[in-house]
Order: C-alpha cells, then sequence, then structure tokens
C-alpha cells in the first residue's frame, strides 16, 4: 500500500469514528472525500464480500450523472473511484452504491466552486433548529425555498426535498439522532445533530 493510499485509508478512519460510527469489518460503507469539493473528490467504498457492484451519481432532479462502475463483480474490501466532475454543474449530487441485488447505501456529495467557504461561520445557523430533542415537528426557521437532507449515521439518506415551510414533520422517524443538512441555492447553511425521541 503506497504512502497516499494508507494516508487516505487513516483519514477515512478518524472521520467515521468522529461522525459516531466505529470503522470496522462489520458493515459495508460508503465514504467521499473531500466533500463538499471544488473540481474532483474521491469514493472509497468497502464491502465484507465479492459481489456484484454498480455505483452511480445522480443529480438533485433523481437523473442520472455519473456511471463509475456498472454490474461488475468486485472482490471484498476497501475500493476508490476518483471522481473528475470540472464538467458538471455546481450542485447536490448523490452516490449510490448498490451491492448485489439487495442491498444499497446512498451518500450525498456537494460540488461547489467555492467548496471551501462554504462550510464558515455557521455557528448561529446551528441554534436555530428548535426544540431538540423532538417529537413530532421541527422548526427551522430559514426563509424561503430550501433543500433539506436527513441522514442517518450509516449515511443513509432517509428523507429529501425542497420547500418553502419553516416546520417539518418528523412523525415517520423513529427516536433516535440523525444529521440534518439544509441548502440554499446549492449552498449549505446549517448542518447540525437532530434527535428525536
Amino acid at each position: 500500500m503506497n504512502v497516499r493510499k494508507l494516508f487516505f485509508f487513516v483519514l477515512l478512519i478518524v472521520l467515521t469514528r468522529f461522525c459516531g460510527n466505529i470503522y470496522s469489518q462489520s458493515a459495508d460503507s460508503l465514504n467521499i472525500y473531500p466533500n463538499p469539493f471544488n473540481v474532483s473528490t474521491s469514493i472509497y467504498f468497502e464491502t465484507l464480500q465479492a459481489d456484484t457492484i454498480t455505483l452511480k451519481a445522480y443529480n438533485s432532479n433523481g437523473e442520472s450523472a455519473v456511471i463509475f462502475i456498472e454490474s461488475l463483480v468486485l472482490a471484498a474490501g476497501v475500493h476508490n473511484v476518483n471522481w473528475n466532475a470540472d464538467t458538471l454543474e455546481d450542485g447536490i449530487y448523490f452516490i449510490k452504491l448498490d451491492i448485489g441485488a439487495t442491498k444499497s447505501i446512498t451518500k450525498k456529495a456537494i460540488k461547489q466552486s467555492n467548496a471551501l467557504e462554504i462550510s464558515a461561520n455557521k455557528d448561529d445557523d446551528l441554534k436555530l433548529v428548535y426544540p431538540n430533542p423532538a417529537k413530532q415537528t421541527i422548526n427551522i426557521p430559514i426563509s424561503g425555498l430550501k433543500t433539506i437532507i436527513i441522514e442517518d449515521y450509516n449515511g443513509r439518506v432517509l428523507e429529501f426535498y425542497t420547500t418553502e415551510e419553516q416546520s417539518i414533520s418528523i412523525d415517520s422517524f423513529k427516536n433516535g439522532k440523525y444529521l440534518l443538512t439544509v441548502f440554499k441555492s446549492e449552498q449549505e447553511v446549517l448542518s447540525t445533530q437532530i434527535v428525536i425521541e
């Protein structure tokens, strides 16, 4: 294993633990780094056993944007794909990993020309989500059209929709911790943990 691959492998372990997951051979996984990204990023995935793999990127309208791997049998282990997206528009993309016929993992990727700047100065926004913990609804007092994404801590996208509403229903969610991200005009304005009880 060369130094660059070793660096990214160690970085993946640190990032996964930081997000609350223990990186181990107990589950298939999908990671994107860096994310958000400007022109290119790397997609890393791990499978526990040899299987047929399909890896695609979809735009926010659900249309296929890039096919990285299609119906290819890969050995168990860690694999990576470098994604040069310089010809694609800025925006939200969804990377979907299909493992065999029964398992899928989806994660969001954000292509943003000023990717180094979009996470700055969001501390005030993090205080806006209330109540937290929440039971039936959660309020996000950010006016205007916005895209809301709710993920579990395995990186699965559970809800993805665009709305002008400031109060959203969370009745369909089980008790637990989730990651909520809000975008306006394709730029991330809020990212925080929400607790549903």
